[in-house]
């Protein structure tokens, strides 16, 4: 079975998120499992959702579960060639690249 999951850090805190602990409940119960997840902290939707139809037009899953971050989430889309901007970003902890030339700054925050 092929699993893949998205979402903010609730989907990405390895040991702790609602996908560990779903991903372990199904390899426990006897399923041959294979796991994916692009949940990433302070992750807003528009990461999720391009993130997960990314994931899901180039693979094939049985199960794809989401959990949606908060409305106020804001994720700044850059262009990952203009070095001004990814110098200017280097320092900040919520950088995503893709294997496109688009890359997130992501807003997060403590009410998103």
């Amino acid at each position: 079975m092929r699993l893949y999951t998205s979402g903010c850090s609730f989907t990405e805190a390895q040991g702790k998120s609602w996908a560990f602990q779903l991903s372990n409940k199904l390899k426990n119960s006897g399923l041959d499992l294979d796991w994916v997840t692009s949940g990433f902290p302070a992750a807003g939707n528009q990461y999720i959702a391009q993130q997960t139809v990314s994931a899901t037009s180039s693979n094939t899953y049985d199960l794809v579960i989401l959990m949606w971050s908060g409305l106020t989430r804001i994720d700044l889309l850059f262009d990952q060639s203009d070095k001004l901007i990814v110098d200017n970003l280097d320092n900040y902890s919520f950088v995503r690249g893709t294997d496109s030339s688009v890359g997130y700054a992501l807003g997060g925050g403590i009410a998103g």
